[in-house]
């Protein structure tokens, strides 16, 4: 199949070139999660610490992380929110969400400043894409919270001030935590790294290697995530009328788990990155 040649411009970086191979569309799970829209999502089912607080730019806290999912959009159509981190009392921490105009956007609370963006178009619907952000308290504010497309920050623009906000315990993904401007498409192994801050080779890393279902632990250079849901694993419960549901368990074995929420068995789709 040969091999194809990107090249990646990077604000504050400049140009370079890497090789990308053919993706090994063998090595990814044969399943994933297909989301209508409405009221579906998918939730952890207990609280717990995924992200640590920053509460200063003049003193960052050294606290970082990185968020690393496979999406594909039915549409690209009014604000879809990916992935959303609250803190115990349900205020928000951080997310992950794609306008009308394709354009991947991240915020933390703490400043209205506190925004990272992609180039408009840079999700597109109907395709696969490996959807990144990255924390790293300790740089610039104009590069501390990035935001990347299939490994590539072309076009990315960014700004962060100061985050203030406690720890965090509850993610939602596909929706916002109230269950607001729901995501309709597809979800497939999403990963988090807490007090790692990714580098763009690690992540194309992933990206070339066929995903994460390849194994994210056998990846050379890239550091074993804090936590891990694959649907390949999921288990699912009913029956129970109104409650039936799926239960990921976290792959590095921590005991977390994340439940599908007003999704039927059949959402589970043989629908994965090729």
């Amino acid at each position: 199949m040969g091999v194809s040649i990107n090249i990646h411009k990077s604000l504050g970086v400049g140009v370079h070139t890497h090789i990308v191979p053919p993706l090994n569309t063998s090595a990814f799970d044969t399943t994933s999660w297909a989301l209508a829209g409405g009221d579906d999502h998918l939730r952890n089912t207990v609280p717990y610490t995924t992200i640590a607080a920053d509460d200063s730019s003049a003193s960052p806290s050294g606290a970082k992380w990185s968020v690393v999912f496979w999406a594909k959009l039915d549409a690209i159509s009014g604000t879809q929110y990916l992935y959303d981190i609250r803190d115990a009392a349900g205020a928000l921490v951080q997310n992950l969400y794609v306008i009308s105009t394709g354009q991947l956007r991240a915020f933390m609370t703490g400043n209205s400043s506190n925004w990272s963006r992609s180039a408009s178009g840079a999700v597109t619907a109907g395709n696969w894409h490996l959807i990144s952000m990255t924390y790293d308290s300790a740089i610039n504010r104009y590069d501390r919270q990035k935001v990347w497309v299939d490994a590539d920050r072309t076009g990315e623009t960014s700004n962060f001030l100061a985050a203030n906000h406690p720890q965090s315990n509850n993610i939602t993904l596909g929706a916002t935590s109230a269950v607001g401007s729901t995501m309709e498409g597809h979800l497939n192994e999403i990963a988090i790294w807490y007090g790692t801050a990714l580098t763009q080779a690690q992540l194309e890393a992933i990206y070339n290697s066929g995903g994460p279902a390849l194994n994210l632990d056998t990846i050379n250079g890239v550091p074993s995530p804090t936590n891990w849901f694959r649907s390949e694993n999921a288990a699912w419960s009913g029956p129970d009328p109104g409650g039936e549901h799926y239960l990921m368990d976290d792959e590095t074995g921590s005991g977390n788990k994340i439940r599908t929420n007003n999704m039927p068995e059949a959402s589970r789709e043989q629908d994965v990155p090729t």
